[in-house]
């Protein structure tokens, strides 16, 4: 039983040389009571990324268990994690954290283990995370930036603050979630998602509620150049990154039977009305059907759309500055 892997940390790392040795250094340095593996996937770096993680893994074999690509999977449109990474997950529960991330508190996954192992009705547990840059410096942002008590978030409040509220509530490097969860994926589970973390989360409220801890236990590097920040940098990638969430969202809706419909309905809205502003049809949004999304934009995206909506040339060369050049849409 001692020698049982209990959790399986999932990575995804890819010319990541300026960050890896932290992100591995954080899995390393954890204080548990319980076995775990680290099961990490270089995506054929073309940096030093992959000459750091035969070096971890040479001091720790036991822990650091790498795959070594040839060729970049990514652009071939290949899901990385669901093909490389979980068929090989030996633990009960499963954590994550990218190449460029990092964990900042050597007892997450003794806590997570332990919220999870005294709630057997929630399917994954969650923790604040701290945005930095790429220097690694501390910047003025937070995961979750709403409040929650610390302990159960039922799966109707998280679904309806995630689609409704707060879009984006906690950061990958926070989940921890039961095997059940990726063994769904690995029974042939597909969504229509151009991201992961969101049918991730979606998918683990199927099983059950989210159990909340108020501690800041991982970093989250914004803007390092990863697959986010790419979908945000053109407008054809900003229009087809939300019609993949329209269809997520549908999907959800049919597989749950209808039962958050009115969240997901308001999903679809919000994903519509974000093309809308891609595409520069401010007036479009100001009609009627948009009324309840209009009502949640803050006050630079309002006086953006009734600007553009009177003016669109302008309106739509403003939209361009703000929202793409600066990624803040």
């Amino acid at each position: 039983m001692k020698d049982e892997i209990i959790v399986s940390i999932c990575c995804l790392a890819y010319n990541h040389e300026k960050y890896i040795e932290k992100t591995l250094l954080g899995f390393i340095n954890q204080k548990t009571t319980f076995r775990y593996e680290v099961l990490i996937n270089d995506d054929a770096s073309t940096d030093g990324t992959p000459a750091i993680i035969r070096k971890y893994a040479s001091l720790y074999p036991d822990i650091i268990k790498p795959i070594f690509q040839e060729t970049n999977q990514y652009s071939k449109g290949i899901a990385v994690s669901l093909t490389y990474n979980y068929p090989r997950v030996k633990g009960k529960y499963v954590a994550f954290c990218e190449g460029d991330d990092y964990w900042c508190d050597d007892k997450k996954l003794q806590y997570q283990f332990e919220a999870l192992e005294a709630n057997h009705n929630c399917s994954i547990c969650v923790h604040n995370t701290q945005w930095i840059d790429k220097n690694g410096d501390f910047l003025d942002g937070m995961f979750p930036q709403v409040c929650f008590d610390e302990g159960i978030i039922s799966a109707e409040e998280y679904i309806h603050t995630e689609i409704v509220e707060s879009p984006w509530i906690f950061q990958m490097t926070s989940f921890f979630i039961r095997r059940e969860v990726i063994d769904e994926y690995l029974k042939g589970f597909r969504h229509p998602f151009s991201v992961g973390d969101l049918p991730l989360v979606l998918l683990s409220l199927e099983f059950g509620d989210c159990y909340y801890l108020n501690r800041t236990m991982s970093c989250y590097r914004k803007d390092s150049g990863g697959a986010m920040t790419r979908i945000r940098n053109s407008r054809e990638r900003t229009i087809e990154q939300y019609e993949s969430f329209i269809k997520g969202f549908n999907f959800f809706n049919d597989r749950m039977m209808g039962r958050y419909k009115k969240d997901f309905q308001y999903g679809i809205q919000f994903a519509e009305v974000q093309i809308l502003k891609s595409k520069g049809q401010f007036g479009e949004i100001l009609k009627p059907k948009y009324k309840e999304v209009y009502k949640h934009l803050n006050i630079k995206n309002r006086m953006l759309i009734i600007f553009g909506s009177i003016f669109p040339s302008i309106g739509m060369k403003v939209y361009e500055y703000f929202h793409l050049r600066n990624r803040n849409g």
